[in-house]
């Protein structure tokens, strides 16, 4: 998948509530008992092990995960 299709896709999750749960019912068929809004900060608390809090509009700092879910 190119980074523009995981661009598109992240932009449908944002924008379409009824994409938004039908990914959800994806989620819970698979067993996983999460929200796409947890997914999303697992993901964020990940990355900010990798890039270990430096400075920028994904830092550690409260307002970073805002500007990561856009």
């Amino acid at each position: 998948m190119s980074i523009e299709y995981a661009r598109e896709f992240l932009g449908k999750l944002r924008s379409d509530g009824e994409f938004r749960d039908y990914m959800t019912e994806v989620i819970h068929k698979e067993g996983f008992l999460c929200s796409i809004e947890e997914v999303r900060k697992a993901e964020w608390e990940y990355l900010m092990q990798a890039y270990k809090g430096g400075s920028g509009p994904y830092s550690s700092d409260p307002q970073g995960y805002e500007n990561w879910c856009g």
